[in-house]
């Protein structure tokens, strides 16, 4: 099983905020706005979904009412609701929905040859703990930002390339017209039930805990902790640790690493779930 780490939702250049850290514990990943992805269906936008009782419209407006604005004003409130591993985060989900993560251009060609069925998806973001106040909520004053793990999806299929032939999907960004005629796109898909874990479902989120954080104590949230398992001599690419010797940080634009597959690797994924099995 090789371990793929994925960094999705709200970042500073899509959204302009952290996704909040729920006072109780609940890790409401943001997705990022959408310039338009033609589904099938009509498009979704913020007030579609709802966490903690409250919708992400309104969730994205107490917390940052000039990103909200923002996203109001250039995107028309669209959102790319991808990975898609809440259905319960649906006010009306589709009749054919189910778990699903896509990726397309380079992103996706750096996958193509590395992810294959019962490989392991871990989702992670920028996340700041939120407090709520007479009903409104706001970000706890000097409340660090994290790159937190708050997700995953085992593969059980990969779709690649996802082609005009493809039926059903409708619903997913990367099933859309718009998608289908980039040259990588793909869709992967998720298993019922985890391999290494026959009581939890192949795909879901995490609470906040310590041991998901990646961020290092009092350092900005992409200088990691050494984790030995990310480090550069186990991954399936070539990067550089531009951190020193006691953290990690991988400059540039990225979307995706892959671990290489060692029981070690495994070992660290799997003891992300401990808390919940």
């Amino acid at each position: 099983m090789k371990i793929i780490l994925s960094r999705k939702g709200f970042d500073s250049k899509y959204g302009g905020c952290p996704s909040p850290i729920m006072p109780d514990n609940t890790l409401l990943s943001l997705p990022i706005p959408s310039d338009g992805d033609n589904h099938n269906y009509s498009e979704f936008v913020y007030k579609d979904l709802s966490g903690n009782c409250i919708s992400y419209d309104r969730i994205i407006e107490q917390l940052a009412p000039s990103q909200r604005n923002l996203i109001r004003e250039e995107y028309d409130d669209k959102c790319h609701i991808d990975p898609d591993i809440r259905k319960d985060i649906w006010l009306n989900a589709p009749l054919e929905w189910e778990p699903a993560f896509g990726q397309t251009d380079s992103a996706q060609g750096y996958l193509r040859k590395k992810v294959d069925p019962g490989d392991l998806f871990l989702f992670f973001g920028w996340f700041r703990k939120v407090e709520q106040i007479h009903g409104v909520y706001s970000f706890v004053p000097k409340a660090p930002d994290l790159h937190v793990i708050y997700g995953y999806l085992q593969v059980e299929k990969v779709i690649d390339p996802f082609d005009k032939g493809v039926n059903g999907y409708g619903w997913h960004p990367h099933a859309s017209k718009k998608s289908r005629e980039k040259k990588n796109n793909a869709l992967y898909l998720a298993q019922e039930k985890l391999s290494f874990e026959e009581s939890m479902p192949g795909f879901g989120v995490f609470k906040f805990s310590k041991n998901r954080v990646l961020t290092s104590e009092g350092r900005p949230r992409s200088i990691w902790k050494d984790i030995k398992e990310l480090r550069p001599e186990n991954l399936l690419s070539n990067r550089k640790n531009s951190a020193g010797s006691d953290c990690i940080y991988y400059k540039g634009i990225w979307q995706e690493i892959a671990l290489k597959e060692t029981i070690e690797s495994e070992k660290w994924a799997i003891s992300l779930f401990d808390e919940i099995r």
